[in-house]
C-alpha cells in the first residue's frame, strides 16, 4: 500500500469516526430533552389533577357553607381561567427549556396535545 492510500484510508476513517460520534451525540442529546420534556409533562399533569380535586372538595365547602351559585360559578369560572393560563406556562417553559435547535423537534403546541401524546406514550410502555 503506497503513502497516498495509507493518508486517505486514515483520513477517512478520521473523518467517519467524527462523523459517528456526532450522530450518536445528538441522537443522545435528542433523547436526553425528550425525556426530559416528557417527565416535565407528567409533573404538570399531576399537578393539575390535584388542583382540579382541590377544587373540587372547595365547591363542595362552598355549597356546605351555603354560598350562593353565582358566587361558587363565578370561583369555578375563576379557577378554570387560571388553570388554562397555568397550562399555557407550562408548555411556553417546557419549549423555553430546550435548545432552539430541538424545540422544533416536539410534536405539541399546546396543552391538548402535549396530553395525547403523553397518554399514547405512557400505554406503549
Amino acid at each position: 500500500m503506497d503513502f497516498w492510500t495509507a493518508l486517505f484510508l486514515f483520513l477517512a476513517g478520521v473523518f467517519s469516526h467524527q462523523l459517528g460520534s456526532y450522530l450518536f451525540m445528538e441522537t443522545k442529546k435528542i433523547l436526553f430533552f425528550n425525556d426530559v420534556a416528557f417527565g416535565s409533562l407528567r409533573i404538570f399533569k399531576f399537578v393539575v389533577e390535584a388542583s382540579e380535586m382541590m377544587n373540587k372538595y372547595k365547591y363542595e365547602e362552598m355549597e356546605k357553607n351555603k354560598l350562593s351559585e353565582n358566587e361558587i360559578e363565578k370561583e369555578k369560572d375563576n379557577d378554570r381561567k387560571m388553570l388554562l393560563v397555568w397550562k399555557e406556562v407550562a408548555i411556553t417553559g417546557i419549549k423555553q427549556m430546550l435548545p432552539p435547535k430541538m424545540r422544533p423537534l416536539l410534536r405539541f403546541n399546546n396543552w391538548e396535545e402535549a396530553m395525547i401524546l403523553l397518554n399514547s406514550r405512557d400505554t406503549k410502555e
